[in-house]
């Protein structure tokens, strides 16, 4: 169906070169080159907004010599729980730590968040924690807003984006 709507149409967009590239290597028709046009998705503007609060803040707090930020332990992987979005990935990254004794201590803790809906998604919340049984970890079932997603993120060390495609 992505194919014939190519074919269809006058012009194609992606949010990504990566997303272009694939658009013109397996969903042009033959013998037509396709050439989408990339267009950066926006920044949600209360993401935006309170990126620079964030930033004015601890701008502020360095120059008053304020307690340091909370410890950043997170191995966070935010997307939505569908396969396309591939969480099979942070699931094999967590395994793979798992049975290297890496999430010990809790030095490093996994966070899956995990609103989505559905019997998929339930599979990958039940593999997630058998991939880390025995070590700290939390799943996030509720939809994060912009506060939540900041309190997530600044005790975040690293972002785990699974999918190869966005």
């Amino acid at each position: 169906l992505e194919a014939d709507a190519v074919a269809a149409a006058r012009e194609v967009l992606a949010l990504s070169r990566e997303d272009a590239d694939f658009v013109a290597e397996r969903l042009s028709p033959p013998g037509i080159a396709v050439a989408p046009r990339v267009v950066l998705p926006p920044l949600r503007e209360d993401v935006r907004a309170l990126a620079e609060s964030v930033s004015a803040a601890s701008r502020s707090s360095a120059a008053a010599d304020a307690p340091s930020a909370p410890e950043r332990k997170y191995l966070t992987c935010c997307v939505r729980l569908s396969p396309e979005k591939e969480p099979e990935n942070f699931l094999s990254l967590c395994r793979w730590l798992a049975a290297r004794d890496a999430l010990r201590g809790a030095s490093l803790v996994p966070v899956l968040c995990a609103s989505t809906r559905g019997e998929y998604a339930a599979s990958v919340r039940s593999r997630f924690r058998e991939c880390v049984r025995g070590n700290e970890h939390r799943i996030v079932t509720e939809h994060l807003d912009a506060d939540g997603l900041r309190d997530l993120f600044s005790a975040t060390r690293l972002n785990y984006h699974p999918c190869r495609r966005d």
